[in-house]
């Protein structure tokens, strides 16, 4: 069941120097997007939740969680991966929600987005460990795009 939290009790966190300390970039990528809306700023609040997105990538990129899956030992860590992930694409999808209304609806299908005020949506934690989320693809791949930002024919 994925979760955070370790056997003993502790957080089970990546990185050095708190570079994956997820409750705290998330909190700092929400109080800035929050910070650019207010503002008006709507493409810097967009690149603020975009951000979060990009960073979960390169964190699966580094931490290889399709490994860990293949060896029991890392059952544990391989759930504070997945757990820490979801929650952080939780966070940016709730973000993104005035940008991308329709395709956040399509993920709020499949995993649980949060319900009432936007800062108590934008808590770390809103996800439940152990919750069933289920499989999307809310951006599919798309055909290579020329110059002009016509598909590119397959070679």
């Amino acid at each position: 069941m994925p979760s955070e939290v370790g056997a003993g009790g502790a957080r089970v966190t990546f990185g050095e120097e708190g570079r994956y300390d997820w409750p705290a970039v998330t909190a700092a990528a929400a109080a800035e997007s929050t910070r650019y809306m207010e503002a008006m700023e709507l493409p810097k609040a967009a690149a603020a939740a975009i951000a979060l997105v990009v960073k979960v990538d390169l964190f699966i990129t580094e931490t290889e969680p399709f490994r860990m899956a293949k060896d029991d030992a890392k059952a544990e860590e391989l759930g504070a991966v997945l757990y820490q992930c979801l929650e952080t694409l939780r966070i940016a999808c709730v973000l993104l929600e005035p940008f991308l209304p329709n395709k956040m609806a399509e993920v709020g299908e499949s995993m649980e987005l949060g319900e009432g005020l936007l800062e108590d949506r934008l808590r770390w934690g809103g996800l439940t460990p152990g919750s069933t989320v289920k499989k999307m693809a809310v951006f599919p791949r798309m055909a290579p795009l020329d110059e002009q930002g016509m598909p590119v024919a397959p070679a």
